[in-house]
């Protein structure tokens, strides 16, 4: 009787570990993929930025009062963080794709394919914010007209909602 609840017990033991030892390759490749990845990413992103920062992206925005408008944000430094992180989210698919955790894997690969939903969402909102302050300088400064300012942060303001409820839809968020 005690031998049968011995096997009884160490079948599930025997299972678990059988499991857990078929599923540690496929993590350390995973592991590795995802160092490779952000690494990857990182030099990307970086060179992006020097690209861009070489190409007076941010003397552009500076120029045109964005910049000090924004809170003096530098746009190749934000474009590059979205690089590494689109180049990044690559590699975490793949990444997910090698390990066998049969659920557990469904839900990850269901993130890893709605996170650049969320960078788009993101970049939506910075390019309607850049577009919407540089709409409401513009027309401050070429206007003369009384009441310019208060029609300028309505149009200012019309654009940032739209994008908004944009990116809000790229998100998977119903705003109807």
């Amino acid at each position: 009787m005690a031998t049968g609840a011995l096997i009884t017990l160490a079948n599930p033991l025997e299972v678990l570990w059988d499991k857990s030892i078929q599923i540690i390759p496929g993590l350390l490749a995973a592991i590795i993929l995802l160092v490779i990845g952000y690494v990857l990413g990182l030099a990307l992103g970086h060179l992006i930025s020097l690209i861009l920062e070489k190409a007076g992206l941010d003397k552009q925005a500076t120029k045109a009062d964005l910049t000090k408008r924004i809170g003096h944000t530098h746009f190749s430094l934000i474009i590059g963080e979205i690089i590494k992180w689109w180049v990044f989210i690559i590699f975490l698919q793949a990444a997910v794709a090698l390990i066998n955790l049969g659920s557990m894997s469904m839900i990850l690969n269901e993130f890893v394919l709605w996170l650049p939903n969320l960078i788009v969402a993101i970049v939506v909102i910075l390019f309607a914010l850049i577009f919407a302050h540089f709409i409401e300088i513009k027309m401050i400064e070429h206007s003369k007209v009384k009441g310019v300012d208060v029609s300028a942060g309505i149009l200012k303001w019309a654009i940032i909602i739209m994008a908004t409820i944009i990116a809000l839809r790229q998100i998977g968020i119903n705003v109807a």
